[in-house]
């Protein structure tokens, strides 16, 4: 976001798009009416053969001068919900190495072997949970 909005502006198409599409969870955090950061999760649908449905984590993304305020906890948490109660068995994605700490302060741990050291590999599965 830029203090005249041209970046935001930018993207508000797809910004509108995903988030009229039920298949798609997206909302933004806003500070005095702008925007400060957002989640962004895809649901991919049932499987064919074992149908349940994956969804992907695309992105939880804050400023960072509103950083450590607990805003991507309540988005994150907010996405659960969402994938919980949309019937999604798995929410799954790649973190950037940046991002580790923030995802294990939620208690959560991602798989770095072979190639995934710079981006972990993160999955939850919602029966397991009790969100």
């Amino acid at each position: 976001y830029t203090s005249t909005g041209i970046k935001y502006l930018k993207h508000l198409d797809r910004i509108e798009k995903y988030s009229n599409d039920p298949m798609h969870f997206l909302i933004i955090a806003t500070s005095d009416g702008k925007p400060v950061g957002y989640i962004w999760i895809q649901n991919y649908g049932s499987h064919l053969r074992v149908g349940h449905s994956t969804a992907r984590l695309h992105d939880v993304f804050v400023l960072e001068n509103f950083r450590g305020q607990g805003i991507a906890t309540e988005l994150f948490n907010r996405g659960k919900r969402w994938c919980n109660q949309t019937g999604v068995k798995y929410l799954q994605w790649q973190a950037d190495k940046d991002a580790v700490a923030f995802y294990r302060k939620l208690g959560l741990e991602g798989d770095t072997k072979s190639d995934l050291v710079e981006h972990p590999f993160y999955e939850i599965e919602f029966n397991t949970l009790n969100d």
